[in-house]
């Protein structure tokens, strides 16, 4: 059975009973700073969860990509040192990229318990992208989260996505985002730029890319003005195809709130998240949202307060402007968990690494025994296990 969000956490279950202070490492690909929560969702979350763990009584180390070398083999050496000297209460991977593999064969080889979160749907971004079957990708992402002790999705859609590409149940644990209430709410200035643009606003924010859905949103017939805050490969293109469009490029994320509340509509034209953190932020600038009925969405507007979900995105548009009021979505909004709340979860979900660890099998085995998808890869996982772990 998937387990939802955890019970509001205790002295006992996120402020671990140690004799010391609890150390913490976290490993991920990209690094995790400040520039971080521009990026939103999976970075964004690394970054604030970290930083509230530490505010929490937690020593927190930081294991990134840049750090370590670019080729596989020196990458493995180097992260087993690292690993080995750092003497870790927890272990966590953020991301299941060739780093995060890593980190699981290394737990693995030494039986210690490992958690792992899932935000970005990999196999569905792959196929939007490239054109691939999402049956591969998934191979390896129920394979990997079926070795760790513990997989935390940001929603329950994601979650029972995972369970039906072959994730265990009893492995995956919903510990959801959470959300600056101080700093995105009503109070304060509104974006300058937007006083002199007809009415209404249209405001989107986010990469601007194809599994984004950026171009659903520029293609809307809607009354008023559009405006795009991200950056991406297609806005030189766009920009050129939508000259009535304004696109303001990157801000950064303490400088959103005013265009959040001077926006009339939030747009959330993805189909491809698996929560998507900007919803939430303009909610609590009072915003409405307008999306797709798919999963993100559908885990965020559970109120018509907040907005409303159609196919037809400009009839969802009109109903967001028309049918909620600033105040429903502020309120809408308050009951979302702080990021404090998140990481008290976060941290309550993790397994300290002498704990008793979960039966894991042999590594080769478990590469190819869970989903018979991997039985027409093995040839390439054998050849990979060889160039990575010189097996």
């Amino acid at each position: 059975m998937i387990r939802s969000v955890c019970p509001a956490p205790s002295n006992k279950s996120y402020r671990r009973p140690l004799s010391h202070t609890p150390h913490l490492v976290v490993v991920c690909d990209p690094p995790v700073d400040s520039r971080s929560i521009s990026i939103g969702g999976t970075m964004g979350a690394a970054y604030h969860r970290t930083n509230w763990a530490r505010r929490l009584g937690y020593e927190v180390t930081l294991l990134t990509g840049p750090e370590f070398p670019r080729e596989p083999r020196d990458q493995w050496t180097s992260l087993c040192q690292r690993l080995a000297a750092l003497d870790a209460d927890y272990i966590h991977i953020v991301t299941q990229s060739i780093l995060g593999c890593l980190t699981l064969h290394y737990c693995l080889s030494r039986k210690i318990p490992v958690t792992a979160d899932y935000h970005t749907l990999y196999p569905e971004w792959l196929q939007s992208r490239h054109g691939w079957n999402t049956l591969v990708p998934y191979s390896y992402i129920s394979w990997f989260l079926n070795r760790t002790a513990r997989a935390m999705p940001p929603t329950q859609s994601v979650a029972q996505l995972l369970v039906k590409n072959g994730v265990k149940p009893d492995k995956v644990e919903v510990v959801p985002y959470g959300l600056d209430h101080d700093r995105f709410s009503l109070e304060g200035h509104s974006a300058p730029e937007f006083a002199d643009l007809p009415r209404p606003i249209w405001l989107n924010v986010g990469q601007i890319s194809e599994n984004k859905g950026t171009k659903d949103f520029l293609e809307l017939d809607l009354p008023g003005t559009k405006v795009v805050i991200g950056e991406g490969s297609l806005r030189p293109r766009f920009t050129k195809d939508y000259p009535n469009v304004h696109f303001l490029g990157p801000k950064p994320q303490e400088d959103l709130p005013p265009y959040y509340r001077a926006a009339d509509v939030f747009v959330f034209p993805s189909r491809a998240d698996s929560c998507g953190m900007v919803m939430l932020e303009a909610l609590a600038c009072g915003t409405p949202v307008a999306a797709y009925p798919v999963m993100g969405p559908i885990d965020v507007i559970t109120d018509s307060r907040a907005g409303f979900m159609k196919k037809d995105l400009g009839e969802a548009c009109q109903y967001a402007l028309n049918k909620t009021t600033r105040k429903g979505c502020r309120d809408f909004a308050m009951d979302w968990p702080s990021w404090e709340k998140s990481t008290q979860d976060w941290l309550a979900s993790m397994v300290r690494v002498d704990e008793q660890p979960r039966n894991f099998g042999p590594v080769r085995q478990a590469m190819t025994a869970y989903n018979p998808a991997t039985l027409a890869i093995n040839a390439g996982v054998r050849k990979a296990e060889h160039v990575l772990f010189g097996r």
